[in-house]
């Protein structure tokens, strides 16, 4: 396999993992809120800014990979 195409795949990987952690990050948030325990919002705000990034980096690495 080509070098290349072993950072493409590793980097689709950790894009696919960081958005499973967002998702489920943001969940667990929004539990916690609505047990009144308002630390979470802060975990809130963090996962949200993770899933923006996220997105950005998937639509970069798509873009990137159909030029």
């Amino acid at each position: 396999m080509n070098k290349n195409k072993i950072y493409k795949y590793s980097l689709f990987v950790v894009i696919i993992f960081m958005f499973i952690e967002a998702v489920l990050g943001i969940t667990i948030s929004i539990y916690g809120i609505m047990k009144n325990q308002m630390v979470f919002k802060y975990l809130l705000v963090l996962f949200t800014f993770i899933l923006i990034f996220v997105i950005f980096a998937t639509l970069h690495f798509y873009k990137k990979l159909n030029k």
